[in-house]
């Protein structure tokens, strides 16, 4: 049997998790996905790395295993898929039990990686929901905005737009079972912090003076384009505000140079949200299974955290 030493992630391990998350990338679809960039993005996130991340190192010294535990009891778990079935479950186990201890609260899997619900499922973290990936081929045509009378668009300034922005979408946003509430400053960093920002990406409808609508974007790796928030307020819903942000942000990030595609997540249950998307176009690619652990003493995990 395989034995792995442990200490937390530290951020000269970048190279080594943005390989092992490639490599398991590969072994789900194909291709690899995340930057180095990505990966010390997410370490930033998580603050203390000490007490909020760990690391499986095998006897020839390779970087087996990794997870970690965002602010509001998000995991994240990595196992290289390149491990004997037998190693992989015991680092599998190793690290579903420390994310358990540490306090994680949800944990995904793709809908095809059996092995992994199945290791999940093991520990108590049982599917709660799914999600989808939607994408479009950034050269396929998309509707052209139409934007409601009164409604005018305003270039995104951090300073000034950011407070504005992360109170309208906290505003409604977890009116969606599943999001979570995220205070300002994990919010911008989260968001607005990482290599695939750019302030001309992002989509700001103004009615009045005030923001109304939003679309908070970024780029992944020079070829993907993402949508990751999307929001309308309360009082401009039922105007085709939604639809019109979606496709502006969606031909602003086809339009990046390099960009092959474009697209965002969405909460399977959301079947509003995700008819609207499919309405212009986008296309779903992928499914996520989250799965939610409660907590000792029989409660359900909170969604709002």
């Amino acid at each position: 049997m395989t034995t792995f030493s442990r200490r937390a992630a530290a951020l000269a391990d970048v190279p080594a998790l943005g390989d092992l998350e490639r490599a398991a990338e590969v072994s789900w679809w194909g291709r690899p996905e995340t930057e180095d960039a990505d990966v010390r993005h997410g370490l930033e996130w998580v603050g203390d790395l000490g007490s909020r991340t760990l690391v499986l190192v095998d006897p020839a010294g390779a970087l087996v295993g990794f997870a970690a535990v965002g602010g509001q009891g998000e995991g994240s778990l990595l196992v290289a898929p390149s491990l004997d079935p037998g190693a992989r479950t015991g680092a599998g186990d190793a690290l579903v039990v420390w994310l358990a201890g540490a306090g994680a609260r949800t944990l995904g899997a793709p809908r095809q990686d059996t092995e992994r619900l199945a290791l999940l499922r093991g520990h108590g973290f049982t599917p709660a929901r799914s999600s989808f990936d939607l994408e479009l081929a950034a050269g396929e045509p998309l509707p052209h905005p139409d934007w409601p009378d009164g409604v005018t668009l305003r270039a995104f300034d951090a300073d000034r737009d950011a407070p504005e922005l992360h109170a309208l979408v906290y505003s409604v946003w977890t009116d969606v079972p599943g999001h979570t509430a995220r205070p300002f400053d994990e919010w911008r960093l989260l968001m607005l912090g990482h290599d695939g920002f750019d302030p001309a990406l992002q989509v700001l409808a103004v009615r009045d003076g005030r923001l109304v609508g939003a679309a908070v974007c970024r780029t992944y790796g020079g070829t993907d384009g993402w949508v990751s928030q999307l929001v309308v307020g309360r009082d401009a819903r039922r105007i085709g505000l939604g639809r019109t942000v979606l496709v502006e942000a969606l031909r602003r990030l086809a339009a990046v140079p390099g960009t092959e595609l474009v697209g965002l997540s969405v909460y399977a249950a959301n079947t509003q949200a995700l008819g609207l998307y499919r309405s212009v176009g986008l296309r779903i690619d992928r499914e996520f299974v989250i799965c939610q652990r409660e907590p000792a003493g029989g409660e359900p995990a909170s969604r709002s955290g």
